[in-house]
């Protein structure tokens, strides 16, 4: 079966197998060709190191995107820092988008981005201007939540029209959703809200006499915080969402001083972080290429930003979680024939596995849908490879996280688990191989006997096709080929930290 077929997609009978994706032979260096390098794969597992949330692949819908506002085109033409044209509202009811969202709970669904901070709650109909969430348009979005066990992280609008003349936020314009949430009948849909979007790109948003200090960031957190209380809210509160870009980190700091001040207010700690930008972003440190985050030291930045986060959220919101409340492939709706494509796969299953072992409870990747750096196609609602490389994320990696390392190979990266759904002291691992020329063959320090493992490839970096190859048991090495990645769970591994007591289950 084909990744992305004709027509409106792939039989779901490929998440029960996972057999084969695609009919298209392995990787740019034909298998029989490709040298081979003995890598061995070194884990702790005597002990978890970090623990992520059970919904810890999370996603995200556009807030332009779901109400009909200003987006991306795809294949990238214009320049833009929040989209070039409008796009019709997404249809929510769609049961082919309703069911491949089911395939990756549980999860948040985020709806949130740059238009967050413009819109206007209309729940009782009086407002016809701009962009507005009605009263309609909510009871879809809360419908959609629930039938697709997705709960949602509902981003506030904290823009210069929710702040007063000193530049405060006021909480009158949330109070009607808040409250609506509140009294669903069928339960409250949102399971945190999230105060702004990116509150420290203000400046280049909307101008420089927009900024926000993190000492009004901070007091702004503390008059949500009391609106929630006030309502009855059982939601949780997150905040900041700064931007970080690759290169120069928070451009316009105010993570750590809203923290500083305010961060008794949160429940959770949310940073955003692309690794690199699309052609339509009218500015750029790192431009997106096929082969640019197949750099080790291109990945590996990303860690780098993370312990600044982490750094302050320790000393100043030590009891909220750390999210990445927003990622992808690339900034500005993502580079058309990569974040599409399987190149954006390689560089998606090696930020999850660095984001789970520096802490973070939960990674919301933009978008489910959404231009070129979407799940799924936007017209067709077509997986694309990331969706596969998600759902094969969500069926072997657990929750507890697992000291990693290699010998043998710098391009090889290893992210340990305990496995999801599997006996007590079984092990999964996440495997990239970034070399272009070389195939890996991996040893692990246990049997392989009872292996089972999806070894995924592709034909090229730009492919949209991928091939699933299921393994099931080998004395020897598993061989994982260039421009590849797998997922496997050792039953055998005999891991203390995943024994009886902390099992995945």
């Amino acid at each position: 079966m084909s990744a992305r077929a004709t027509g409106r997609g792939p039989s779901f009978a490929v998440l029960g197998a996972l057999a084969c994706l695609a009919c298209r032979p392995g990787a740019s260096v034909p298998a029989g060709q490709a040298l081979s390098i003995a890598v061995t794969v070194e884990v702790d597992v005597a002990r978890a190191i970090a623990e992520t949330d059970p919904r810890y692949l999370s996603v995200a819908l556009d807030t332009a995107v779901v109400l009909g506002g200003a987006f991306w085109s795809r294949g990238g033409g214009a320049t833009s820092l929040a989209g070039d044209r409008p796009v019709a509202p997404l249809d929510l009811s769609d049961p082919e988008l309703l069911q491949h969202a089911r395939a990756l709970a549980p999860a948040y669904l985020r709806i949130g981005g740059t238009a967050a901070d413009i819109v206007q709650y209309d729940l009782d109909g009086s407002s016809g201007r701009g962009l507005r969430l009605t009263k309609e348009r909510w009871r879809q979005i809360a419908d959609f939540s629930r039938a697709s066990n997705l709960p949602l992280l509902f981003t506030l609008n904290a823009g210069p029209a929710a702040r007063d003349g000193e530049g405060a936020w006021t909480p009158a314009g949330a109070a009607p959703l808040v409250s609506a949430a509140v009294r669903d009948p069928e339960g409250d849909p949102v399971a945190v809200w999230e105060l702004g979007n990116e509150i420290n790109a203000f400046p280049l948003m909307y101008g420089l006499g927009h900024g926000v200090s993190g000492k009004q960031l901070a007091a702004d957190a503390r008059a949500a915080r009391a609106l929630l209380d006030g309502t009855g809210s059982k939601a949780r509160l997150a905040a900041p969402a700064c931007a970080y870009w690759p290169v120069l980190g928070e451009v316009n700091g105010v993570l750590e001083e809203a923290l500083r001040h305010g961060g008794g207010a949160l429940q959770v700690v949310t940073w955003h972080y692309y690794p690199q930008q699309s052609r339509r972003c009218p500015v750029a440190v790192r431009r997106a290429g096929p082969e640019v985050m197949l750099q080790p030291g291109h990945l590996d930045e990303f860690e780098r930003w993370a312990s600044v986060v982490r750094r302050a959220r320790d000393a100043f919101a030590p009891r909220a979680e750390l999210w990445l409340g927003e990622t992808g492939n690339a900034q500005c709706g993502g580079e058309p024939g990569v974040s599409d494509a399987f190149a954006s796969s390689l560089w998606w299953i090696d930020e999850l596995g660095l984001a789970a072992r520096t802490g973070h409870r939960v990674v919301v990747r933009q978008a489910l849908v959404g231009s070129d750096y979407g799940l799924l196609d936007p017209e067709t609602f077509e997986p694309r490879p990331d969706f596969w490389a998600s759902v094969l994320w969500k069926r072997f990696m657990g929750t507890r996280v697992l000291r990693a390392g290699v010998r043998g190979s710098a391009r090889v990266r290893a992210y340990a688990h305990c496995a999801a759904g599997a006996p007590p002291g079984a092990v999964a691992l996440a495997l990239v191989n970034l070399d272009s020329s070389n195939a890996a063959n991996i040893s692990v320090p246990w049997p392989m006997e009872n292996m089972t493992a999806s070894l995924v490839t592709a034909d090229s970096l730009g492919s949209q096709f991928i091939t699933d190859t299921v393994l099931v048991g080998q004395a020897g090495p598993l061989r994982l080929p260039p421009l590849s990645y797998a997922l496997a769970v050792f039953p055998d591994a005999n891991a203390p930290a995943c024994g009886a007591s902390g099992a995945e289950r």
